[in-house]
């Protein structure tokens, strides 16, 4: 493992090691360093969880745009775009969430595959060294062969492993032996085979994948399911616990049981956003927020064109200069200009609100 894996591994394998460092046990701060990433993209969550509401307020105006410009994809994508633009929904805000899960399985696999580096903070050269004394305590062919930290920890409590390491390194063999790389018998290091009771590891994290998934898609729902979004997702959701287990059965425990606690945290934190951020009721008031905004923009448009009207009337019309006294002349002339400050203020105003280009009040505005 290394490239990408590597450079997520180094921040995540921190927290490994802070983890690590109080819980004494692997296991378990695995269990805490899932809580705390999840912890941590819970605002990204919830902006998700917002990003699924609004699309069920867009789609019937998406499949309308979709379907009247069916033959002319460069219109459609046009009118699609106006839209977003026009209602400030970027459709691909949601995906976020989904794309930062990546990094923390990458950093995850990295420090599975690297604990000596990332949790004991060996140096680079007793790993190798330490590495290849491990050689002749290892299979020839051995799939661990290829992981040199994995197969050091394989070999850990060999008596004359142990005894190698601590003429090399007393200190290493110490962190050796009370590295506790092993949770409910299961250990993390070793890798799962379809002869082995470890495949229960890829069966029960493919297993929470699909739950986590078929509670997520329940939660989820808004009451405007579109058919086809909602097949796609039923697919992926019988798929993709498939592709969990394959890849589960190539990888280290370790990284089976993160994605059994990931998906099973997971699926406790839909059912709680589901109660303070229901896609439907957040549909339902996003519906009501764009109706009140239209409204209010309308409002606006029709409060400015009745006092536009007002000035050009007081401006075409004026009174006959005879019938008004110097008082009640500049009494008029000052009435005209706050009314046209009055204009410009509100402009300013609603352009800061609503987001829109300010336009100021010209000589044309009041002819």
């Amino acid at each position: 493992m290394s490239g990408i894996f590597e450079i997520f591994a180094i921040p995540f394998g921190w927290i490994m090691w802070a983890c690590y460092s109080l819980i004494k046990n692997y296991g378990i701060a695995l269990i805490l360093f899932t809580i705390i990433t999840k912890a941590v993209l819970l605002p990204l969550s919830i902006k998700q969880q917002k990003s699924s509401a609004k699309m069920a307020y867009f789609r019937p105006k998406m499949e309308a745009i979709q379907k009247r410009y069916a033959n002319n994809r460069e219109k459609q994508s046009a009118e699609l775009q106006k839209l977003y633009e026009e209602e400030g929904y970027n459709p691909t805000a949601g995906c976020l969430p989904m794309l930062i899960t990546f990094p923390v399985l990458f950093g995850v696999v990295g420090v599975v595959y690297y604990p000596l580096k990332h949790i004991l903070r060996f140096a680079a050269d007793t790993i190798t060294t330490i590495a290849a004394m491990a050689d002749q305590f290892v299979a020839e062919g051995s799939k661990l062969a290829t992981y040199p930290e994995l197969k050091i920890l394989s070999v850990a409590h060999n008596p004359e492993f142990q005894a190698q390491v601590g003429a090399y390194d007393p200190a290493a063999l110490e962190a050796l032996i009370n590295f506790d790389n092993n949770f409910l018998g299961i250990d993390f290091s070793a890798l799962p085979s379809y002869t082995s009771w470890l495949i229960l590891v890829p069966i029960l994290a493919a297993a929470a994948g699909f739950l986590s998934s078929f509670i997520s898609m329940r939660a989820m729902r808004t009451g405007d399911d579109n058919a086809a979004a909602a097949g796609t997702s039923k697919v992926m959701m019988l798929v993709m616990p498939l592709i969990t287990f394959f890849f589960a059965m190539g990888l280290p425990c370790g990284i089976g049981f993160y994605w059994i606690i990931s998906n099973l945290v997971g699926m406790l934190q839909s059912l709680i956003l589901s109660k303070f951020y229901n896609p439907k009721k957040l549909a339902e008031q996003y519906a009501r927020e764009q109706e009140e905004l239209k409204a209010k923009k309308k409002a606006k448009k029709a409060a400015e064109a009745e006092m536009r009207k007002k000035i050009i009337e007081a401006r075409n019309n004026p009174a006959p200069e005879e019938e008004l006294s110097p008082e009640e002349a500049e009494a008029k002339k000052k009435e005209l200009a706050e009314a046209r400050e009055k204009l410009r203020a509100a402009r300013m105003r609603d352009a800061e609100k609503y987001g829109e280009v300010f336009v100021d009040v010209t000589d044309d505005d009041l002819k």
